[in-house]
């Protein structure tokens, strides 16, 4: 996972559960004695899905479920040649690098299917899904469109997980089982936790579609209006991604993730430190914006967000 949320041992799991900082430590050694003349230096994030991989190569892992981190093609992890890639859906994020053209930015992620693989995209729109086809056919891709359309985020990747889960089975020969992914919690996404008296629903909601899901969700995670704390890191734009939700909730704050930022009717400001005094106080909250702001408040409240949820496995 990345970014993880407490440990660095949540970027690689093994069944769920987090690999041990011997393992990580070993890996990363191993990757680091390698005589290579490689130009610059190699990044936190390259260096960790490099030491996932090895992980999972000494574990004699029969799969793995590698999530992209930047883009697709150009990521760390597109070396990889994997046989199912999945697109869920494509949205103007980290446009710094990507660019503003949605068409450019779904060849760029659909860019992880080499010859051979197989492609399971989401419904996009019409000008994204020619330009995906497009690639795919050039480069001898297989493609399998599932509708996603008007489906919340969170269902659509379910049922995108569920396809890709079936294709790959059935390249490995492996009998499907029984397989019920309805109740799978992913930590600090839509992840509602008790905390003392208070309930605390963490999701690393940090786009605007991901961010209209959330506000929709709300009013079934609680009966009443709850506090939301929210931080986001740049260039993302607190004030505009805060909209939605504050028709949801009854009090808003923001925690400044870098820098000083603009003040708004309705949103007061809280250190970090003064965010975890206030979710310690009996109550209803929503942390949400960054899984960064997730995993800090996870931490500083003694939440084990990958242990704990192993136990229930």
């Amino acid at each position: 996972m990345s970014p993880h949320l407490v440990s660095d041992r949540e970027r690689a799991l093994l069944d769920f559960r987090m690999s041990s900082e011997r393992d990580i430590e070993g890996a990363l050694s191993s990757i680091a004695s390698v005589d290579v003349d490689i130009p610059g230096r190699p990044t936190y994030s390259g260096a960790m899905s490099l030491a996932a991989m090895l992980i999972f190569a000494r574990a004699n892992a029969k799969a793995a479920v590698i999530e992209c981190g930047l883009g697709g093609e150009n990521d760390a992890t597109g070396f990889l040649g994997a046989p199912v890639c999945v697109l869920t859906f494509v949205e103007q994020e980290h446009t710094a690098q990507l660019g503003n053209d949605l068409a450019g930015i779904a060849i760029e992620k659909a860019g992880i299917a080499v010859r051979g693989a197989t492609l399971v995209c989401g419904s996009l729109p019409p000008p994204c899904h020619v330009a995906v086809e497009r690639l795919c056919s050039g480069r001898g891709v297989q493609l399998v469109a599932v509708n996603t359309l008007g489906m919340r985020p969170s269902s659509g990747c379910m049922r995108l997980a569920e396809t890709a889960t079936d294709l790959l089975l059935s390249r490995l020969s492996v009998k499907k089982g029984k397989l019920d992914l309805a109740d799978l919690v992913v930590p600090g996404r839509n992840d509602l936790r008790h905390v003392g008296n208070s309930r605390i629903l963490f999701d690393g909601a940090h786009t605007v579609a991901s961010i209209a899901s959330l506000s929709e969700a709300l009013a079934e995670r609680f009966a009443g209006k709850p506090t939301l704390i929210f931080g986001c890191t740049p260039p993302r734009d607190p004030m505009t991604l805060i909209e939605p939700l504050l028709a949801h909730v009854s009090r808003a704050y923001v925690v400044p993730m870098s820098g000083e930022m603009q003040r708004m009717p309705g949103v007061s400001v809280l250190s970090p430190e003064q965010a975890i005094e206030l979710l310690q106080q009996a109550g209803d909250y929503v942390v949400t914006g960054s899984f960064h702001l997730v995993g800090q408040a996870m931490g500083s409240l003694g939440i084990r967000p990958f242990e704990d949820s192993a136990k229930s496995l």
